[in-house]
């Protein structure tokens, strides 16, 4: 890594300029730009951003560190780090592991980045457009659940992995499902969440209609 550069008053109001720098994450920016100004599937949100942005200085702090994680085992280290609902003990137990490497989880932790900084850093520090177009509803709320089931998976995969390594549990080949069914509380009948959205809701309203 290189020391960040104080001497620059853009890069002292720009975070994720100054993490890039520190870390150095040479074309990440050019990245987050492209991602972010992408047009359809391809584009992604701030927050996705944010995300992405985080994992790439966990890696660098790990690699660093002499530490190689295949990409579920990083996210689901990232998921440990940051997502609220995990408990406190296996927060802890992933914070012994990785300053047990010789990582610095504070000041890995401290370098991660909020969306608003994201934003601040596209627009602001390299002039970036987000240009928003008339999309379907119905579309974006189905990309939108499968990005989300296709990271449950990753997680799920590499936690039962990691489980399955250290003798907690025992699994053999195995494959993670991950599904997301409506329940019409009305009538009682369920639907796969992106069944629903092609039959353009329950059957029951559509009959009333």
């Amino acid at each position: 890594m290189t020391s960040p550069t104080t001497s620059s008053s853009t890069t002292a109001r720009s975070k994720v300029r100054r993490v890039i720098e520190t870390y150095d994450l040479g074309g990440l920016g050019d990245d987050l730009e492209r991602r972010w100004t992408a047009d359809g599937d391809d584009q992604y949100s701030l927050r996705e951003l944010a995300a992405l942005f985080n994992l790439a200085v966990l890696r660098a702090a790990l690699e660093a560190a002499g530490v190689y994680l295949s990409e579920r085992e990083l996210e689901a280290k990232y998921e440990l780090l940051t997502d609220d609902d995990a408990s406190e003990s296996t927060r802890m137990q992933a914070v012994r592991s990785l300053e047990k490497d010789g990582v610095d989880i504070d000041d890995v932790t401290g370098d991660f980045v909020s969306h608003q900084a994201i934003y601040r850093y596209l627009k602001n520090h390299r002039g970036a457009s987000h240009e928003t177009t008339a999309s379907d509803p119905v579309e974006t709320a189905s990309q939108a659940i499968q990005r989300l089931r296709s990271r449950t998976n990753a997680v799920a995969n590499s936690n039962l992995e990691r489980l399955d390594d250290a003798g907690h549990v025992s699994v053999s080949d195995f494959e993670i499902l991950v599904d997301i069914t409506v329940l019409c509380t009305s009538c009682g009948q369920s639907a796969e969440f992106s069944t629903l959205l092609e039959r353009g809701g329950c059957r029951c309203t559509r009959d009333e209609r």
